[in-house]
């Protein structure tokens, strides 16, 4: 009676082992998931960032007319798409968006993460702004009689 239950305590804790083996391989495939999904947002905020310096830069010297083949460039040739591209005068907007598939969080519910994206908004600053202190401005007073 004795070896029968020292056999079944062995059973017992292999089949504790491997459970407690698997979930240890779906905790850290889970992780890679995360470090998957947070490298993927680095990458398209950087994406976006010189896409968002790329188009100002093309502002400052007066090249306004090529500025969103320019962007959709910069993001295809990266892997993203742009969204959307807003440049105003004095400011610059980009959003760009990424596609990524996860394997071990779509499976326990967590599926909805297929894309990331990013947003960057660049200040433009030209070279005869007044916080330069590089123009001379001149002041015309104006008085009706």
């Amino acid at each position: 009676m004795a070896i029968s239950r020292l056999g079944e305590q062995k059973g017992n804790a292999m089949l504790f082992t491997i459970s407690l083996v698997l979930v240890c391989i779906i905790i850290i495939l889970a992780l890679f998931d995360l470090c998957r999904v947070y490298i993927a947002r680095e990458t398209i905020k950087t994406v976006s960032d010189s896409i968002a310096l790329a188009v100002a830069q093309e502002l400052l010297y007066f090249r306004p007319e090529n500025i969103t083949d320019l962007a959709e460039d910069i993001a295809s040739n990266n892997g993203c798409k742009l969204i959307g591209l807003h440049a105003g005068y004095d400011e610059v907007v980009v959003n760009v968006e990424r596609q990524i598939s996860v394997s071990v969080l779509g499976r326990i519910g967590l599926g909805s993460i297929k894309n990331i994206s990013s947003s960057s908004r660049v200040k433009v600053l030209y070279p005869w702004d007044r916080r330069w202190g590089k123009c001379r401005y001149y002041e015309f007073g104006y008085k009706p009689y």
